[in-house]
């Protein structure tokens, strides 16, 4: 991958949210509750390992910072199993091009 740093660019920060609106809780805070109506014909709307394969070389891709951040988030994200996770780790580091 090519380093396309710029030196006074601003890092692009996107939050993933690999479960939807799956999850166990029932925070009296959430605004996510009603959000599961959306999927009403996939109520387990959770995120394939080819797109999770896509949005990580691409968003790596779209950075301008040496460093990158990944964030996982909405539902609960422990809603996806392990494997899930160590698949993302696998694909960042393949992915990352000497970026940290």
């Amino acid at each position: 991958m090519p380093t396309t740093y710029a030196p006074f660019a601003r890092p692009l920060y996107v939050m993933l949210k690999p479960a939807g609106a799956l999850c166990n809780l029932a925070c009296d805070y959430c605004y996510y509750l009603e959000k599961s109506k959306l999927y009403q014909d996939n109520p387990k709307h959770v995120m394939s390992d080819a797109l999770l394969e896509k949005f990580i070389r691409e968003y790596i891709g779209a950075q301008t910072m040496p460093q990158v951040l990944f964030t996982w988030h909405g539902g609960e994200t422990l809603m996806r199993p392990l494997a899930f996770y160590q698949k993302a780790m696998e694909l960042q580091r393949k992915y990352a091009g000497g970026r940290t």
